[in-house]
């Protein structure tokens, strides 16, 4: 098997996930995906990182993020090995938490955005958990519906939809199906 160099270019945004190792949980109660959260927005603010999408679901987690100074790689080495640690003291377990390296696909700022921005958001409609995409607390979708502060970088993928901010959350709620906000 080949090795892939992960290579880092400034300004790049990439769709990363993850899943645990035997598609097992990997966010077992709220408190692990606060932990995440928390920790991811620390890392964003060292790193200065913007963060477009997020999603944790139970055993897997999807993330649109762009990395300026570090590398995606390096970034996400804090966020996994701090997370894990935590995974493992909380539990008593030991051995792998994630199954492989995180995947990463780089997202150009086109509309294959939108698509990954979509996916990411709808992930807990898809997997049968709620019936809207604000029904699911653990994603950044009611940042930019309704502009909730948080995690997300809005203006970037607000952008898409209109110049002016409550159109363009009207839009991206309508593009998301989810006009009951």
């Amino acid at each position: 098997m080949a090795t892939v160099i992960r290579t880092h270019f400034t300004g790049v945004i990439h769709h990363v996930y993850g899943r645990g190792n035997n598609r097992q949980s990997i966010f077992h109660d709220d408190e692990d995906r606060r932990f995440f959260l928390n920790w991811l927005e620390k890392i964003k603010r060292e790193e200065q990182l913007k963060i477009y999408a997020y999603c944790l679901m139970t055993n897997h987690y999807h993330l649109l993020i762009e990395s300026f100074e570090k590398s995606l790689s390096a970034v996400m080495v804090r966020i996994l090995t701090a997370y894990a640690q935590r995974f493992h003291r909380i539990r008593g377990t030991v051995g792998h938490v994630f199954q492989g390296r995180y995947g990463a696909r780089v997202c150009p700022r086109n509309a294959y955005f939108l698509t990954a921005l979509k996916y990411i958001h709808l992930n807990p409609i898809e997997a049968g958990l709620v019936p809207q995409p604000s029904d699911w607390p653990w994603s950044g979708h009611r940042d930019l519906a309704i502009g909730t502060p948080g995690l997300i970088d809005q203006q970037f993928p607000l952008s898409y939809f209109s110049d002016k901010t409550e159109e363009a959350r009207y839009r991206y709620r309508e593009f998301l199906g989810d006009l009951v906000i």
